[in-house]
Parts: structure tokens; C-alpha cells; sequence
């Protein structure tokens, strides 16, 4: 699935930003916000942290911690 790129997306200055897709009802979109506890990966994925400092941006891709344990095993398995 793609989900259609933002902008002007809103940061929290001095704060650590969690970029995640929410599949919102079957109109993906990219959504921000400081709360860790937020996104829980069936319809709200981790896409991004982002530390905010002034024009700073601080970015850790998340996007391939969303795959569990056993597909990312199964997968190494059958990498030849």
C-alpha cells in the first residue's frame, strides 16, 4: 500500500515526534503526535521519530519495526 506523501506536517518543537500511518477507515495518511502510546500497529503504524529542535530534525526510520519476529525470521530462513 502507498500512502500519499504530506506536507506541513505539525512538530512538536523540543519534543520527541511519532510519525505514524493511520489507515483512518481506508484513506491511509501520515499523523503526528508526542504520545508514545498512541499508534498500536493494526491501524496506526510507526512510521518515524523525529526529535524537533528549532529547524533541527533528528529522524529514526521505523517503518521496518512494524513486522513481526516471526515474518522477519521466516523471511532470513529463506535468503539464500
Amino acid at each position: 500500500m502507498v500512502i500519499p506523501a504530506i506536507t506541513n506536517l505539525a512538530l512538536t518543537d523540543h519534543a520527541t515526534n511519532y510519525v505514524y500511518a493511520d489507515y483512518n477507515g481506508g484513506t491511509p495518511q501520515y499523523v503526528a503526535t508526542t504520545d508514545i502510546l498512541y499508534f498500536n500497529c493494526l491501524d496506526k503504524c510507526l512510521a518515524h521519530t523525529i526529535g524537533r529542535e528549532g529547524n533541527t530534525l533528528y529522524v529514526i526510520d521505523g517503518r521496518a519495526m512494524n513486522v513481526d519476529a516471526n515474518r522477519k525470521d521466516r523471511r532470513r530462513l529463506l535468503e539464500i
